[in-house]
């Protein structure tokens, strides 16, 4: 799963929340990959490169 979190997630609360839901998401075999929004919008083209060589890495 790709996350695109916001200033939000640097919250406290939000924090613990997130390696809350992050814990359950692994729990249920998923993997949460967290990519700040002001990456995703500013460099969009290194972030795909960062979630295609993670894509890679299940596939190997």
């Amino acid at each position: 799963m790709i996350e695109v979190d916001g200033g939000g997630h640097d919250l406290p609360e939000q924090q613990l929340y997130d390696a809350k839901r992050d814990g359950w998401l692994a729990s249920q075999g998923y993997r949460v990959m967290r990519v700040r929004d002001a990456e995703a919008f500013g460099n969009p083209d290194e972030v795909a490169g960062r979630v295609a060589a993670e894509i890679r890495k299940l596939i190997v």
